[in-house]
């Protein structure tokens, strides 16, 4: 079975007849009609009934005739990508950082993409969820990396989901004590909730849903958790958790640099995904299925 007998066979089905079919294709009646006796040779059954009214699909005609426009509107979509790939220069692509992604994932995506498409450029737009949220609803953004959990309910701080946008996941992470070097809990391999009811914490000012997640799991133990700073930024947490003051608990890889700084598992685990979604406009964009693609192929072991 070949690509190009499936074309014809579509168009025999489409039209109902060898000759019109043949017309339309600007090839010999013959040579259509080789094609279609030669397909339905290879797989064993007719894909037509011939009649005084004309051609007939069979059942297995018909069940060709659906497998063969996905495999036709495969081959288009495969021919776009491969030409957006190839013809991708002097392009940029709007990317959406938080706090948390600007971190862990986008330098090193950053470095790597740029070394091979040199000609796309890459504009990355920091903000938190609220501001990518409104940029990528509206076109001003192209695509975004995101994490927040599937698992645990709460919403607070998680991008929404529109009819305009669309997903991947990339690799699930998970929450981590972050505690300093000397910490008591340093040598430990995981902590519960129960270890650290009377830990002193840090937590972001605004609301996240992984904080959401830290004090519903509290409140299960019968008590709050011991939030005694509340910082702007992650930069900031880092350097209370440094000096000692106060622990936190943060996505893998934002805090912790296993230096001055140790992740330790929470169990049970919080699982987080990390995820990149983009405006589905931007799939017309020169340039933006070269980078669909390279995020697709990225290795993220180091991330997990």
């Amino acid at each position: 079975m070949t690509f190009a007998q499936i074309l014809y066979f579509l168009k025999v089905y489409e039209t109902g007849s060898f000759s019109t079919a043949a017309q339309e294709l600007f090839i010999s009646r013959s040579a259509i009609s080789k094609a279609v006796h030669e397909l339905e040779m290879s797989l064993g059954t007719p894909l037509f009934l011939r009649t005084q009214d004309g051609l007939v699909p069979t059942p297995f005609g018909k069940t060709l005739r659906e497998k063969g426009m996905e495999i036709v509107s495969l081959m288009d979509e495969t021919e776009a990508m491969m030409h957006n790939m190839v013809h991708a220069a002097d392009c940029s692509i709007r990317i959406g950082i938080t706090p948390t992604t600007g971190i862990t994932i986008f330098p090193h995506l950053y470095r790597a993409f740029t070394a091979l498409y040199p000609d796309i450029q890459l504009i990355p737009i920091e903000g938190g969820n609220a501001k990518v949220q409104s940029m990528l609803d509206s076109g001003r953004m192209d695509a975004c990396f995101t994490t927040f959990s599937t698992s645990f309910p709460d919403a607070k701080g998680k991008l929404r989901m529109t009819d305009r946008l669309d997903s991947m996941l990339l690799y699930e992470t998970k929450l981590v004590l972050c505690v300093d070097k000397t910490h008591p809990l340093a040598k430990a391999e995981e902590v519960s909730i129960r270890d650290i009811l009377t830990e002193p914490l840090v937590f972001l000012k605004k609301p996240l849903q992984r904080e959401a997640e830290v004090t519903y799991r509290f409140l299960q133990e019968g008590k709050e958790p011991n939030v005694v700073f509340r910082a702007s930024q992650l930069a900031i947490a880092g350097q209370i958790v440094r000096s000692g003051m106060a622990s936190s608990i943060q996505i893998r890889g934002t805090l912790d640099d296993n230096r001055d700084i140790l992740g330790i598992p929470i169990n049970p685990p919080a699982i987080y995904g990390n995820y990149l979604v983009w405006n589905r406009s931007a799939l017309r964009q020169k340039g933006f299925s070269a980078f669909l693609e390279f995020c697709k192929s990225m290795d993220y072991s180091q991330f997990n």
